[in-house]
């Protein structure tokens, strides 16, 4: 096969925001999309070599030669897709992550979303407080301190007026 060497893009590691540098030289192979030979500017990431056609979004078939991508198992994803089918959900608001977040009792979480589930303040520290129906909420020390064993600020409802926390 005769090979000749072509302008290409490249591009940076998998699961981050990714942009292209131009102007890398290799050598002419086929693209990992469509399977045809390259013989025009291409594109390489992610150990593949793609035409600027080819690489498009796995989900939505957005081009994205050129542009701003995320990777995921090894494919391309558009920053909307990848944000809506991939991204990890916040275990508070359950919104998508993106960017710095932390993991609290080993799930991910906004650092905006992590304040005292009964009086909303921000926490510096949390104290797991389990209720009566068996959930654990995040409250700060004061209000775990009001919590009556623990349990005072059940959300469950009332069976007799049907009220929450009577």
């Amino acid at each position: 096969q005769n090979k000749k060497v072509i302008q290409k893009t490249t591009m940076a590691s998998a699961e981050a925001n990714h942009k292209p540098s131009p102007d890398v030289e290799i050598e002419e192979e086929n693209c990992c999309r469509c399977g045809e030979g390259i013989e025009t500017q291409s594109l390489s990431c992610m150990g593949k070599r793609w035409h600027v056609q080819c690489f498009v979004c796995t989900v939505c078939h957005k081009e994205l030669g050129g542009g701003k991508f995320k990777a995921s198992n090894g494919d391309p994803w558009c920053q909307e897709c990848y944000l809506e089918h991939r991204a990890p959900k916040c275990m508070v608001c359950h919104d998508a992550i993106e960017g710095k977040h932390m993991v609290v009792m080993s799930l991910p979480m906004h650092t905006d979303c992590f304040k005292c589930e009964l009086c909303d303040d921000k926490l510096t520290a949390f104290r797991p407080a389990e209720l009566e129906d068996g959930r654990t909420i995040m409250t700060c020390p004061t209000c775990f301190d009001k919590v009556d064993d623990h349990r005072e600020y059940d959300q469950s409802t009332c069976t007799g007026c049907e009220q929450k926390n009577c």
